[in-house]
């Protein structure tokens, strides 16, 4: 079973009380503001969820799947994402049977006040 972007959408829609389409617009600035973090080499922290970084991999020689033919593979710049451990510890919750339970949702995680970290308002404000 995989999620994919319309229900995404539809969920979105559903939790945030919009149209669909307000929905789609949310998801889809959401998305490319990660994309084009990610081009400028930045990195998106999102706590209790997880990290996605741009890692650079260097050029090395490849074969060609098909023919078994040596090519070089250029530099190039790959996606990475390193989940929280939060996020890790809700997806690997198990029963006492054994079996996976779920399933979970966003407010499930543990807050970031409980963490005992400030957000960057609090901070900024003295709290």
């Amino acid at each position: 079973m995989k999620l994919c972007k319309d229900e995404l959408v539809r969920e979105v829609a559903r939790v945030c009380e919009v149209s669909l389409k307000d929905a789609k617009t949310i998801l889809e600035a959401m998305l490319d503001s990660m994309v084009s973090a990610l081009q400028r080499g930045e990195r998106i922290e999102l706590r209790t969820f997880g990290t996605f970084y741009p890692r650079k991999r260097s050029a090395r020689p490849g074969r060609n799947p098909r023919t078994g033919a040596p090519v070089d593979v250029g530099p190039k710049t790959v996606p990475r994402f390193k989940p929280a451990q939060d996020l890790l510890n809700v997806v690997n919750r198990e029963t006492t049977a054994g079996g996976v339970t779920g399933p979970y949702t966003i407010s499930e995680f543990p807050a970031i006040e409980d963490s005992g970290r400030q957000s960057e308002g609090e901070a900024a404000a003295g709290a």
